[in-house]
């Protein structure tokens, strides 16, 4: 099921506020997704795209759950069409 505007955005500030921490402004502190949305709301906007864009080439496989890169053309099974052998291990076990 593919995620919505709303959950990539929070997956994005979740990043965000966990690779920086909180940000010191005049005294306060602030989440970093927060200080940059509000600061630089270009640049926000820029970084959401380019998250969006990295997360759109991982895939998952619908019979066994694992992530593949679905750029990855030599990833292939005949049950999802992108993982070559991770399907076939997990059905004989």
């Amino acid at each position: 099921m593919a995620k919505t505007d709303y959950e990539i955005e929070q997956e994005y500030k979740n990043m965000l506020d966990e690779t920086y921490g909180t940000v010191k402004i005049a005294g306060f502190d602030y989440e970093t997704s927060y200080a940059l949305k509000e600061c630089d709301p270009i640049a926000y906007q820029v970084g959401l795209s380019d998250y969006e864009a990295s997360i759109e080439e991982e895939g998952e496989c619908d019979t066994c759950g694992d992530s593949y890169d679905t750029s990855d053309s030599t990833n292939r099974c005949g049950e999802c069409g992108n993982c070559e052998t991770c399907c076939t291990h997990k059905e004989g076990e």
